[in-house]
């Protein structure tokens, strides 16, 4: 079993501020490790992307060639494994939160074989596959944990554009013959033939000698090879993903490092195969144009050996996007428009907005008046923002609900940072008094009363007197009066700042179950079901009592006198209990409460032998169900 060996990486520590670029995702970052931070809302970039890597193969071999039996000599060889990756990326800043990219890819793998005589007389010079291996789709969220810490996290999802080992090969004519897998080598299939996705976590520390970045993520992976002799080779494997880099801007270039690994769960037992590690060193050149050229140095950590690791001896296949060369080159092509400077150049802005008062910080808006540079919010917990802008002064402003806006300049230079706080003051209170008493409205009583303002939670109980006393912000407010036993009641007051308020309200008892309201005096034509006009304010009167016990039953019931004969005595009390139904829907009173039915002249409430009596019985009653 090899283990990938420990690796100490001494770096100078210099001044200065970072920078990210696209890498292996399309995402913000080194090559392998992802940036926590997200590039300007709406920034494009696109990028060319190919490494390159090698490996020497040292051997000896007993070599008898074919149809040549008196030839039998021993080779001391150096056969030669080469590796290409190839991708294209686009990416784009979604927000000041996410980020996006897709990204094509390719891959070759060749094996190359030593011509030292008389070996090169028999066997050809190479055996190679190559061909599309997928297409990559990955977002990011970032957040900003405190002025120089920013968190995130990653999401990609692997999609192949064809079967791990591709039908396009040169034709071998070494040690495998067309339509074979060249299992012995480090990476024998072309992409994994199969969907694989992953997450991770990110981090970013910033500081003046350049920035940490840190990665630890899963990612699980679907294999799905057909070999010639082994048949469908199919297995899933998730791995432990691992990376950290450190970078250092200067005016011209990035300067940057890597350290990344991955531990495959469940292979321990496979020799050399389970934990491939990569070291990257590199510098990143850029132009205030937008464009860059990266240039990097990558050296395998993962040791290797053929003779371990074929399927048809083990039983394993390859590791997904297999183990790294001994070395390689790193060469990518790109444009970002989150880089192209403004004339005179492109620095950045960054700061806290706080409480002048307490200190604590807040969120508020930062805007440039009069410039083109977007607004953005400052942290809520940390109070923090940054913002890119261009060179020169520029006026700021920081402004948040409740406090006094402030307006400073600030002068960003070209390439760098520029800082500045904001202390915000509370604004004035504008707030006036409203005073007033609640009262029962049938007795004139005071009551015990709950007063709240809807929408400021502001809440007070009026006491045993009904006076009651509240602070509001100036403007219209609506009071919500309640008391045991009574209608909710709805004020509508106009708060003065700085002055006093009266109002005052008085509820009416609540509806209880079985209570009978008994009405003569709604009027009705003679021997219909027409109400007379003068019975309106009755009604109305009723109306408002029903809207505010909305929640109770009603049986609104017609009864007539002995007049006439008892069916269309019966006829007539329905229609009038109908009729006022009608009316006090039309005043707003719910449907659903109300219930009619008509009892003639089966229940009076007086004699019918005088007209006075009668009249007692002609009347419309609200029962309380």
């Amino acid at each position: 079993m090899h283990r990938p060996p420990v690796l100490l990486i001494a770096l100078l520590a210099l001044s200065g501020a970072g920078s990210a670029l696209p890498g292996q995702l399309g995402l913000r970052g080194l090559y392998r490790v992802v940036d926590a931070r997200t590039p300007p809302p709406g920034a494009l970039s696109s990028s060319i992307w190919f490494l390159y890597q090698t490996a020497a193969v040292r051997d000896s071999v007993a070599y008898i060639p074919p149809f040549q039996p008196e030839i039998d000599t021993v080779l001391a060889i150096e056969d030669t494994e080469h590796y290409a990756d190839a991708s294209v990326q686009f990416g784009v800043g979604i927000d000041e939160n996410f980020e996006a990219a897709i990204t094509l890819s390719g891959q070759a793998s060749a094996w190359q074989y030593d011509q030292t005589p008389p070996r090169g007389n028999q066997l050809g010079m190479l055996d190679a596959v190559w061909g599309f291996t997928d297409v990559t789709l990955a977002g990011k969220y970032s957040r900003l944990l405190q002025e120089d810490m920013t968190y995130g996290g990653l999401l990609w999802l692997s999609i192949p554009t064809g079967p791990a080992f591709a039908d396009t090969a040169a034709d071998y004519d070494g040690y495998w013959y067309a339509g074979d897998i060249m299992h012995e080598v480090r990476r024998p299939y072309i992409g994994t033939g199969g969907v694989g996705f992953g997450i991770a976590g990110l981090f970013t520390y910033e500081s003046p000698y350049g920035d940490a970045l840190g990665n630890l993520g899963v990612s699980n992976y679907r294999q799905e090879v057909q070999d010639p002799v082994l048949g469908t080779m199919r297995r899933t494997d998730t791995a432990l993903d691992f990376a950290a880099g450190y970078q250092y801007r200067t005016d011209f270039a990035l300067l940057y490092t890597e350290l990344a690994m991955k531990a495959f769960l469940g292979r321990g037992d496979d020799p050399g195969y389970h934990m491939p590690a990569w070291f990257m060193l590199g510098i990143r050149a850029y132009q205030r144009s937008g464009a860059w050229l990266d240039l990097a140095v990558q050296l395998g950590l993962t040791s290797h050996d053929r003779d371990e690791c074929n399927p048809y001896e083990t039983g394993w296949m390859a590791v997904p996007k297999g183990v790294p060369g001994t070395i390689g080159v790193l060469l990518s092509l790109g444009w970002d428009s989150g880089m192209a400077a403004q004339t005179g150049g492109r620095g950045n802005l960054g700061g806290l907005v706080l409480n002048a008062s307490t200190g604590e910080p807040l969120s508020a808006t930062v805007s440039f008046p009069g410039s083109s540079v977007e607004s953005v919010e400052s942290d809520p917990v940390t109070g923090f923002y940054r913002v890119d802008a261009p060179e020169g002064v520029h006026i700021v402003s920081a402004a948040a609900e409740g406090f006094r806006t402030v307006v400073a300049s600030v002068a960003v230079p070209a390439d760098g940072p520029a800082s500045l706080d904001f202390r915000l003051q509370p604004a004035a209170p504008q707030t006036g008094t409203v005073t007033g008493v609640v009262t029962d409205g049938d007795t004139g009583m005071p009551l015990v009363a709950t007063i709240s303002a809807e929408g400021s939670g502001v809440s007070v109980t009026s006491g045993p007197d009904g006076r009651f006393s509240m602070d509001l912000p100036g403007g219209a407010w609506t009071l919500r009066v309640t008391a045991e036993g009574h209608n909710q009641s709805m004020v509508q007051v106009q708060v003065a700042p700085g002055g006093s308020t009266p109002v005052s309200s008085s509820l009416t008892a609540a509806l209880v179950s079985g209570q009978v309201m008994s009405f003569a005096n709604i009027y009705f034509d003679s021997g219909s079901a027409t109400i007379k006009t003068e019975s309106y304010s009755v009604l109305d009167g009723i109306a408002d009592l029903l809207i505010a016990n909305s929640s109770a039953r009603i049986e609104v019931s017609g009864h007539t006198d002995s007049q006439g004969s008892e069916s269309s005595n019966q006829s007539l009390s329905e229609r009038r209990a109908a009729a006022v139904k009608d009316y006090l829907v039309r005043r707003g009173v719910p449907a659903s409460m109300l219930t009619v039915v008509g009892y003639g002249e089966t229940r009076p409430v007086a004699t019918n032998d005088t007209a006075d009596g009668r009249a007692r019985n002609r009347r419309i009653e609200f029962r309380v169900l």
